[in-house]
């Protein structure tokens, strides 16, 4: 079976080939280190490709958001017309999700509200504004957890930066993008149009969490 990281690498080349440039070469797949795969990856989108064009490939190579949920939702604005609506109806799948696959109680799901964090995000004029789960399984670890470093190193969905938090070890911020990806697609799903996302705060920046804007059309 395909292991997440070969899945990952294959996404990446995917979206590399897609720019039709036939002279990128990403870093050999046998190479068993998968944060120094990763870096040299990086390198490369930065050597061969506008800061803007780098950051759009990595946001293809997101994990994405269940595609019957994302057809309700989308459901939601063919009738409404409504991006407020949209939001509600996510920040309410994501609290039953909390409640009945997490096991969250009400005071719990409070916390992770009042922190913003969760798909809907906070709209301010045509800027969403979301900051990103902690890893699903470890939500109500991470809530209660008083370390800091062990809330960081629990924070991501992502193995590979976990596993560079684990051993002390840089990741390209870069690399981020493809977390911002998630939010892209779910956006652009919706709306039947490009979206713009930018990463805001990031582990890999130093920060405690995640956060992502989105930026809709100005007639969204």
């Amino acid at each position: 079976m395909e292991t997440f990281e070969q899945h990952w690498r294959a996404r990446l080349a995917a979206a590399v080939e897609a720019t039709g440039r036939k002279d990128i070469c990403l870093p050999a797949t046998e190479e068993p280190d998968a944060v120094g795969w990763i870096n040299g990856a990086m390198n490369r989108l930065h050597e061969q490709f506008s800061p803007d064009e780098a950051k759009r490939i990595l946001t293809c190579c997101a994990c994405r958001y269940p595609a019957d949920e994302l057809a309700t939702f989308r459901r939601v604005y063919e009738e409404t017309g409504s991006v407020d609506a949209v939001m509600a109806s996510l920040q309410a799948s994501f609290e039953k999700m909390m409640r009945e696959r997490l096991g969250l109680d009400e005071e719990e799901i409070a916390q992770v509200r009042k922190l913003g964090i969760g798909p809907a995000g906070e709209r301010n004029d045509n800027v969403i504004v979301s900051t990103k789960i902690p890893k699903s399984g470890w939500l109500k670890q991470w809530l209660h957890e008083p370390d800091p470093e062990v809330r960081r190193s629990i924070f991501c969905h992502c193995p590979q930066i976990r596993e560079a938090i684990a051993q002390g070890r840089q990741i390209d911020p870069l690399y981020c993008y493809c977390a911002a990806g998630f939010y892209r697609y779910i956006w652009e799903t919706v709306l039947e149009r490009e979206v713009r996302v930018e990463m805001l705060a990031s582990l890999l920046l130093g920060d405690d969490f995640c956060q992502i804007a989105v930026h809709l059309p100005p007639d969204a």
